[in-house]
């Protein structure tokens, strides 16, 4: 007999996560979990950014996660940044930046190592939908060696069809790109 998790046992499994920092492989799949699950995922992310820093691949496939769990998971993924006041504010401000200017450095993103995010078997989604998970691809992308130890595996994601995401194209529509920003 197979035990299907829902909701409340994810929760409950998320209580011994911190506990599992040489965790590499996830695999969910075939459970009842929906969105409020990934929610749950996501608020246990947030400021924990190193919680599971080992992990992988993370199958979620044939479950029940929809586009605000979606959406939750790209709040995992996306690469954080950090805003700090300047240093030099005041008197101090080199030439040409304002006083009291404010620092933006990228941080570690959460599951800097995650490989496969599988998605697929979940109900169908809007191409939409998928655009905060593209939006963190590029990110991604955009911030691999931007410092010194600031890497990302390559990552792919499988749609809820099964299909690999592909970053989102910077012919996207500004409706499109105001809805990714929205997840940043």
């Amino acid at each position: 007999m197979r035990q299907r998790w829902r909701d409340p046992e994810l929760l409950a499994f998320l209580l011994v996560l911190p506990l599992c920092h040489r965790l590499q492989t996830l695999v969910l799949m075939g459970n009842e979990l929906s969105d409020d699950g990934m929610i749950a995922a996501s608020s246990l992310f947030e400021g924990r950014p190193n919680l599971v820093p080992m992990l992988t691949s993370l199958d979620l496939s044939d479950n029940r996660i929809c586009a605000a769990g979606i959406a939750a998971l790209a709040a995992i993924l996306n690469p954080k940044r950090e805003i700090k006041a300047s240093p030099l504010g005041g008197g101090g401000s080199p030439k040409g930046s304002p006083a009291g200017s404010k620092l933006v450095a990228p941080v570690r993103a959460p599951l800097a190592r995650l490989s496969l995010l599988n998605l697929s078997g979940n109900p169908p989604a809007l191409p939409e939908a998928h655009l905060p998970l593209q939006y963190v691809l590029n990110k991604r992308r955009q911030l691999q060696g931007a410092l010194p130890g600031l890497t990302y595996a390559p990552l792919q994601i499988l749609d809820t069809t099964g299909v690999p995401l592909r970053p989102a194209s910077p012919k996207t529509s500004p409706r499109k790109r105001r809805q990714a920003a929205e997840y940043s």
